[in-house]
């Protein structure tokens, strides 16, 4: 059978359809992340992510160890120096969809998920 020009597109697009073109993610993958887990349990849930900026990762470890409003006075604080070079951050998606994890040590530290 010859290919003719006009569906060579087609075929094109039914071959990304049936390949993907990009990995998707879902809340079920995010789901399955636990803290602690080391970058190659991640990686092989999520695939290789995007290394994030310093920045990010430092607010993002900020926020997510503020102490919560309402939190009773005498309840201890674990004090986390978002400064300390143990810390880094991976981003998997876009800025609709994305799930970032932070490592500490190596190890899942905290993870976040947005629009999934």
């Amino acid at each position: 059978m010859i290919l003719t020009c006009a569906r060579l597109p087609l075929l094109f697009i039914l071959l990304l359809l049936q390949i993907g073109c990009g990995s998707s993610l879902h809340k079920s993958q995010y789901d399955r992340l636990k803290l602690g887990m080391s970058v190659s349990e991640v990686e092989e849930i999520l695939g290789k992510g995007e290394v994030i900026q310093d920045a990010e990762v430092k607010r993002l470890v900020k926020e997510s160890t503020a102490p919560s409003p309402g939190v009773d006075e005498n309840t201890p604080i674990v004090k986390i120096n978002p400064d300390s070079a143990d810390f880094r951050g991976v981003r998997w998606g876009k800025e609709k969809k994305n799930i970032v994890v932070i490592y500490q040590n190596e190890r899942l530290f905290r993870a976040f998920r947005h629009g999934l």
